[in-house]
């Protein structure tokens, strides 16, 4: 349970954010 909550809520996160710096938004 908690492995998809992690796969769900933080992955999706840090992706975003990685992608804003990358782009530099």
């Amino acid at each position: 349970a908690a492995d998809r909550w992690f796969t769900a809520t933080v992955l999706p996160q840090l992706h975003v954010l990685a992608w804003g710096n990358k782009r530099g938004v």
